[in-house]
């Protein structure tokens, strides 16, 4: 009994020196000196111009590293206010690294970049991320000068990089789209409203609203 506790008692002291290593590391290596590789990674990636005002990186509740100020394309087609990519440190080692969930906060997406999407999250012929979902918040789409939002979305991808379903909704959860593919290019769509009224000052207001369709892609 007494080896089990003093072996107890080194394991605890092993996790404590790891824990102060791991919160030190931000400060010995500052996140910020990684800014022109994340740029040029991202550029080539989502073969648009990238440019990231800020990086940290944080370890609890779980490790992630985090972009501030993100821009996408010269108009720019997209841009995140704050994006927080969470890592399976299980998987360092792997030849594909996981990521459970990536966050954007403050999503701003513009219509000419809707018909990029498919192609920014597809992982090419040698994939060295899987990522797992997508969760936006506080997210706006401007298509011409109307913008529409906010809403808050979950995407969930295969690990080919196709997406597996979406969930939709509204900040005041009145409104709410789920879309689940049934083929490589037609989605089923179906949405779901309650004492919602549609944006831009329309008297139209729906009490309850029930709908599916099927959608093609293009």
């Amino acid at each position: 009994m007494k080896r089990i506790i003093r072996w107890l008692k080194h394991l605890l002291s092993l996790l404590v020196v790891v824990i102060i290593v791991l919160l030190a590391l931000p400060f010995v290596i500052p996140p910020t000196k990684y800014i022109p590789d994340l740029q040029q990674l991202l550029s080539e990636r989502l073969q648009e111009p990238v440019s990231i005002a800020d990086v940290s990186i944080t370890l609890l509740p779980i490790p992630a590293l985090v972009l501030h100020n993100v821009r996408i394309g010269t108009l720019p087609l997209a841009t995140v206010d704050t994006l927080r990519a969470h890592i399976d440190l299980r998987t360092l080692r792997d030849p594909v690294k996981v990521l459970p969930h990536i966050d954007l906060d403050g999503l701003t997406l513009r219509q000419e970049a809707l018909k990029k999407i498919p192609l920014w999250f597809q992982p090419g012929n040698q994939a060295t991320i899987d990522i797992k979902m997508v969760r936006l918040y506080h997210s706006y789409l401007v298509i011409k000068k109307r913008t529409l939002g906010p809403v808050n979305a979950e995407i969930h991808l295969t690990p080919q990089g196709d997406l597996n379903n979406a969930t939709i909704t509204s900040l005041d959860r009145a409104l709410s789209i789920a879309v689940k593919p049934e083929s490589k290019q037609r989605y089923r769509i179906a949405v779901k409203a309650r004492q919602w009224q549609p944006p831009y000052g329309t008297r139209l207001r729906f009490d309850e609203l029930n709908a599916s369709l099927l959608a093609n892609a293009g």
